[in-house]
């Protein structure tokens, strides 16, 4: 008989403004680039997997969840979701299926911290470009961001074809490749190395009905709940305060990757910045 138990899914953010100062490896700016006031997704599915294909899935969890952080942590009546644990089988992976439409609050107080824009302030909620932060921090109001996913996952993964994935490395150094996917580095095929510190790989891909994202990523520890009851059990997502949301003027680029529309070139837009995984069972 499955064990069905409640476990917190967001934690809180982070918030401090030089996040990444102890992080020499770390691609990406060291400084504040957007303040993140609330940032939420919708879980619809909680698997866990034996290898990266998913091939013979545990499903724990599917329905639809609304899962949330603002400012002070994780939102109460938005912070769990109820899973059934596995009697037996050993996994090592966990996949979760996720709806395209994100909802955020924010407001960027230099887009991508590039000083050539400084004075350039974006808010979520408006496409205007405001000229203080205050302006913009007053202007900020909730909005929902739709993944365009086969334009966001156009490069494939080398084994889901373009349009349907795209491959994140982790920063350990045995996270460097996974048989049949690119390699770690392999900008020009599509792999990508996370800018958020992410210490584990994940793999995104989608449906068919390109309004449903999967990510899948290592469990911390491969455990075979045969032996009973796991002592700890994490599904965990943070999200980084400064950089939960990524603000700029729409550009060409962004028009490809499906962030923005090119009717929207040179105003203010909002797509949702990379969350840390953090899966433990053990």
């Amino acid at each position: 008989m499955k064990n069905n138990i409640k476990y917190l899914f967001l934690s809180c953010l982070i918030f401090s403004t030089d996040i990444f100062a102890n992080y020499a490896h770390v691609i990406g700016p060291q400084v504040r680039e957007s303040y993140t006031l609330h940032y939420g997704i919708t879980v619809r599915q909680l698997d866990l997997c034996t290898d990266w294909a998913c091939t013979t899935p545990f499903n724990v969890f599917t329905g639809s969840q609304y899962v949330a952080v603002n400012t002070e942590g994780a939102i109460p009546g938005y912070d769990e979701i109820s899973i059934n644990i596995p009697t037996s089988g050993t996994y090592s992976q966990l996949r979760l299926k996720i709806d395209n439409a994100w909802v955020l609050h924010g407001y960027v107080a230099s887009p991508f911290g590039d000083v050539s824009k400084s004075g350039a302030y974006c808010a979520t909620g408006s496409a205007t470009i405001y000229g203080t932060e205050a302006l913009a921090k007053a202007a900020a109001t909730k909005e929902t961001f739709v993944w365009e996913l086969s334009k966001l996952l156009q490069y494939g993964t080398g084994v889901d074809a373009p349009g349907y994935g795209l491959i994140f490395y982790g920063y350990r150094d045995d996270q460097t490749s996974i048989p049949g996917y690119f390699e770690k580095g392999d900008d020009a095929s599509g792999s990508r190395t996370s800018e958020a510190a992410d210490t584990y790989t994940w793999i995104m891909t989608r449906d068919e009905g390109n309004d449903d994202l999967f990510i899948t990523t290592v469990l911390k520890g491969d455990y075979d709940f045969g032996l009973g009851m796991p002592s700890t059990v994490i599904f965990g997502m943070t999200v980084f305060e400064n950089r939960g949301i990524e603000g700029d003027t729409c550009s060409s680029s962004d028009v490809a990757d499906g962030i923005c529309l090119e009717s929207e070139i040179g105003t203010c837009n909002f797509a949702p910045g990379e969350p840390i995984f953090d899966f433990v069972v053990q």
